[in-house]
């Protein structure tokens, strides 16, 4: 089947989210090898401070995906009236 433009997209179509691109997956792996190669932390920890914090946040996820499953609760506390305390009460 050829995909036509105005047609709903086919389900289980493409890859499924969170699933890094066999690129990215490559990439990842030889990046890791040439970590060991290097010599893994003794070599991290010979970085002049500013590359060791540029390799780091890059290694961080630039989002999460996360499904929160918790009543979450939420208290407002008005503080444009300060002579009144956290129940209101004056």
């Amino acid at each position: 089947m050829t995909f036509k433009p105005g047609q709903p997209r086919p389900v289980n179509a493409g890859r499924k989210a969170g699933i890094p691109n066999k690129v990215t997956r490559a990439m990842r792996e030889d990046w890791l090898e040439a970590y060991e190669k290097r010599g893994g932390v003794q070599f991290l920890m010979g970085l002049d401070d500013e590359t060791f914090a540029k390799g780091l946040l890059r290694m961080v996820p630039n989002e999460v995906a996360a499904k929160i499953e918790s009543e979450v609760k939420l208290r407002v506390i008005d503080r444009s009236d300060t002579r009144k305390d956290d129940d209101g009460v004056a």
